[in-house]
């Protein structure tokens, strides 16, 4: 249980502090935009590898580039999570492309063109 709380916290504060990186252009890669988001982390139960899913507000190849730029600077970013955050061992860090946020933006689309007569 105890192991289970720490590892919740863990995801918890990766997601903020990569998602401060992005905001505040730490990571200096042109590919990597602040359209940009962290979605979730899942950390294994071993606490070694955690994988960041990353997504964007923004549409086209641009979040395929993005992934592949963090996966470069990923030896960066552990070396800034490493200097933010309080940990014995910082998870390996491997990031991939999530699509709910513009899978979400098309519902929404199709919901507002949808028309509803008064029958």
């Amino acid at each position: 249980m105890e192991k289970e709380i720490r590892k919740s916290k863990l995801e918890s504060l990766l997601v903020q502090e990569i998602g401060n990186l992005i905001l505040t252009k730490g990571i200096k890669d042109p590919r990597v935009h602040e359209f940009l988001t962290v979605v979730r982390v899942e950390i294994s139960n071993d606490l070694i590898n955690a994988k960041v899913f990353i997504g964007s507000i923004k549409e086209g190849a641009s979040l395929d580039n993005a992934v592949k730029a963090l996966n470069n600077a990923k030896g960066f970013i552990q070396g800034e999570i490493v200097k933010r955050i309080r940990v014995r061992n910082t998870p390996k860090l491997s990031f991939l492309r999530d699509d709910t946020i513009s899978k979400a933006f098309y519902v929404n689309k199709i919901i507002e063109n949808l028309s509803f007569s008064d029958e």
